[in-house]
């Protein structure tokens, strides 16, 4: 088993419920198998488009931008149950996925939910490593570069639509994520404009 998954379940109880907190693509792209899924709310962090991606969404060449939790703020995701039966293989299967890079930290952060307060898995953005995004990156700029990046999963503006969609259906507001996709949509409006005018 990958290191740091045993050393973050080593820091509770085996026979603790397992608890994801999704905040991007898990929410709407889980791909693992979950019980429960509830709407939930963690403080001193938030979502941000402040992780560069050489692999999904972007390539070594022409890095595209993902989503990690930032510290400061607040944020509504969802948290999912893992069975205890398939713990250890869902959870591999999740390590497998976000640990790609190590750009993330998987932290124990507490979760408000309709249920109560739960412990759950968060992968929260490492402030010291290379894939960081500056967080003085410009809207502009972070908006021109999900509109053209892609990889491996697709185009950079898909994530940020899908999830931009999951939110609204889920009644969840992200002022600074709609600012951001607000942003895209000038930006595919100008160069479709100028295409017009150039054809």
């Amino acid at each position: 088993m990958n290191f740091s998954l045993q050393s973050i379940l080593n820091q509770r109880p085996p026979d603790q419920e397992i608890w994801i907190f999704a905040y991007g693509s898990l929410m709407w792209n889980p791909e693992i198998s979950f019980d429960q899924s509830i709407l939930a709310t963690i403080q001193g962090f938030h979502r941000s488009f402040c992780l560069w991606s050489t692999e999904h969404r972007g390539t070594k060449e022409f890095p595209g931008l993902v989503l990690g939790l930032e510290p400061g703020g607040s944020c509504i995701g969802r948290a999912l149950r893992i069975p205890p039966e398939l713990k250890d293989t869902q959870l591999v299967q999740i390590w497998e996925r976000e640990m790609i890079t190590g750009a993330y930290e998987p932290q124990w952060v507490h979760v408000e939910s309709a249920i109560g307060r739960l412990e759950a898995i968060a992968f929260v953005v490492k402030l010291d490593h290379p894939k960081y995004v500056c967080p003085t990156m410009q809207v502009e700029a972070k908006g021109k570069r999900i509109l053209e990046a892609k990889g491996k999963r697709g185009p950079c503006v898909e994530y940020l639509k899908q999830t931009i969609q999951y939110l609204r259906k889920a009644q969840i507001h992200d002022s600074k994520l709609e600012n951001l996709y607000q942003c895209v949509r000038e930006i595919q409006s100008q160069q479709s404009s100028q295409r017009s005018i150039g054809g």
